[in-house]
Parts: C-alpha cells; sequence; structure tokens
C-alpha cells in the first residue's frame, strides 16, 4: 500500500535491505550532516562571530541548512547508526 502510494506522488520508490538503507543514509546524508554541523560550530564559537557571518557567502547558507533539524532526532539518528557513520 505504501510503496504504491508513494509511486503515485512520482516518488522513485527503491526498496532496500536494512543495512545497505543504514551504509547508503550514512555516506548521503548523516555524514554531510555532521561537516555541516562542525563547520556551524567552528564559526559559531569564534569571538567575531558577527563579522564571519557578514564574509560567508551563499555556499555556506547552502551547506549549513542540513543543520536545521531537530537536533535530538540528529543524536537519535547518529547513535543508532554510529558503525555505518564511521564507515
Amino acid at each position: 500500500m505504501a510503496l504504491r502510494m508513494w509511486g503515485v506522488t512520482g516518488a522513485a520508490v527503491q526498496t532496500l535491505g536494512i543495512e545497505p538503507h543504514n551504509l547508503d543514509l550514512a555516506s548521503a546524508s548523516h555524514f554531510p550532516h555532521h561537516l555541516a554541523s562542525s563547520l556551524d560550530d567552528t564559526i559559531a564559537e569564534n569571538d567575531d562571530i558577527e563579522q564571519k557571518f557578514l564574509l560567508v557567502a551563499g555556499g555556506f547558507r547552502d551547506f549549513s541548512r542540513i543543520t536545521s533539524g531537530y537536533p535530538v532526532e540528529w543524536r537519535e539518528i547518529c547513535l543508532k547508526n554510529k558503525d555505518a557513520i564511521l564507515n
């Protein structure tokens, strides 16, 4: 039922096992989220944060947009997928 529903929306539906799903999302989503979060934290911890944000361009905004998710959710995602993210 769910596969058919997503198909009707035009989504490209794929069926994956748990392990391939975790590995694929770890490299395509979870690891990039960590990189973006680290960059945000590095800039935010700087004394002249206002100046830094005046200098950054759209690329920073685009890259850091993925960190706008709910932090508790990302904590759970990362704890449950730690091995896949580290691999």
